[in-house]
């Protein structure tokens, strides 16, 4: 069954002005993302994603374009699989704007739907970031392993979300579809 707000001790509330969404945390620790509308609940599901897995969704997001060397250095296996992405048909920052900007006039509503969730979540994810940034009171700190590499956070955008959809679809294809 699904849990209901009142199932949780707290429920933090955040919101970017357009979107608000609540996140209330299980016993494990698992986000349950409460929203009046669908684009609030995407937006609230890409601010649990960062608050978890912030720095996981950076590297995805460089792998996919096949930058692993510019994120994190110029190491062989960075190195190795920049070049093994690059021979495999990654796209570059155009191709993956167009693919997007295309999607309403190739799927109708529901390419425009496709758009609009994309957005909402990469909205919530950005929140976390200005919120981070801003240290807005009840966020957390930026996370280690930017302090540790002396790295920056950034914000994403639609094709940084396509870069890490696209990697996940090479990773399946390579694994005959597994």
């Amino acid at each position: 069954p699904f849990l209901d707000e009142t199932a949780f001790d707290s429920v933090f509330a955040v919101s970017n002005g357009t979107r608000t969404a609540r996140i209330g945390r299980d016993d494990m620790g698992v986000p349950h993302i409460f929203g009046d509308a669908r684009g609030d609940v995407l937006f609230g599901t890409g601010y649990a994603t960062a608050t978890d897995r912030m720095f996981a969704i950076d590297v995805l997001r460089h792998v996919g374009r096949g930058r692993m060397s510019d994120f994190l250095g110029p190491a062989g296996g960075n190195y190795a699989s920049d070049r093994g992405l690059a021979r495999f048909g990654g796209y570059d920052e155009q191709e993956m704007q167009d693919q997007i900007d295309q999607l309403a006039t190739r799927f109708g509503a529901d390419g425009s739907q496709a758009q609009q969730d994309v957005a909402d979540f990469v909205g919530g994810i950005n929140q976390y970031i200005d919120d981070v940034r801003g240290g807005v009171d009840g966020a957390e700190s930026v996370p280690i392993e930017y302090i540790a590499l002396g790295l920056e956070l950034r914000p994403f955008t639609s094709r940084d979300v396509l870069a890490i959809a696209a990697l996940v679809q090479r990773s399946a294809e390579r694994r005959g579809g597994e």
